[in-house]
């Protein structure tokens, strides 16, 4: 039996999500690779790789010449840093309360 229009819709929603976080891991893990190699072997080859530019310009590029602008998106837009200052302000209500 196949499954209901609400599970199959709701396992896709899933499924995108899924696939966009791993897309991003690599997109990262790329950009970590290119800034590494470009700081650590740039000047011995005098060549530098190329910076990756996505395709959707809301897409992040990690970059060490980005870092202030990177560091408050990941404090404060990203899901991370959000979830964090959660953490953060229920523990200050916790401690507050003893």
């Amino acid at each position: 039996m196949p499954p209901d229009v609400e599970r199959e819709e709701a396992f896709l929603q899933l499924l995108h999500s899924l696939l966009d976080a791993i897309d991003t891991t690599g997109s990262y893990v790329m950009d970590f690779q290119t800034e590494m190699q470009n700081l650590l072997l740039g000047e011995l080859f005098q060549h530098k790789a190329r910076i990756r530019v996505p395709l959707d310009p809301s897409k992040l590029v990690l970059r060490l010449d980005d870092y202030g602008r990177l560091m408050d998106h990941f404090d404060k837009e990203s899901a991370w840093g959000k979830y964090r200052a959660k953490l953060h302000q229920e523990t200050l209500e916790r401690l507050a309360r003893t």
